[in-house]
């Protein structure tokens, strides 16, 4: 981020947001998250755009992606959009919908969102 403002409205990168939060998401591999928002008062809450990054070098028509987070977490969908999220642990498995499970070689599907609170 150019802004060292501090304002709420900037989206923090998942490396910025780990650092932040001391790990809370320890994996996200074959996607690019941004967090809207989050705070801690017992639990984290987070608001993410999600996007889904192909970079296995040939086109896929389905796909499937873990984020996984601390061990020890309790993870409680708040809400989700263009993607199914499937919770199970301290890991929430995402899969496509119907329109977004093909991505050309290179490609990248975004506009995948997913709030979540997190308590540990």
């Amino acid at each position: 981020g150019q802004s060292s403002d501090g304002g709420s409205s900037a989206e923090m990168s998942l490396d910025d947001y780990k650092a932040y939060y001391k790990d809370v998401i320890k994996s996200a591999d074959g996607m690019t998250i941004n967090i809207d928002n989050g705070w801690n008062n017992g639990s984290v809450n987070l608001s993410m755009a999600i996007t889904i990054n192909n970079t296995s070098g040939s086109n896929i028509t389905t796909w499937e992606r873990k984020l996984v987070f601390k061990d020890g977490v309790t993870l409680e969908k708040v809400g989700g959009w263009c993607a199914n999220f499937k919770i199970s642990g301290n890991t929430v498995t995402i899969t496509p919908e119907s329109y977004n499970g093909s991505i050309n070689a290179g490609g990248s599907v975004g506009g995948i969102g997913l709030q979540i609170k997190v308590t540990e």
